[in-house]
């Protein structure tokens, strides 16, 4: 994330949920159905963005 600077903010905007959650979902406290295959996709589509 960082090495492309994206934030946990610029996540938790883009799924809209908070900075908060994304940071208990990435620490593993928890685990929401799907939650890594989303949070991948919103990354790799925020890096996209900052490509164009």
């Amino acid at each position: 994330m960082h090495l492309n600077g994206i934030t946990q903010t610029d996540i938790a905007k883009h799924l809209g949920v908070t900075r908060a959650y994304i940071n208990m979902v990435l620490k593993g406290h928890r685990e929401p159905p799907d939650g890594e295959k989303k949070i991948r996709k919103a990354l790799a589509e925020l890096i996209e963005q900052r490509g164009e």
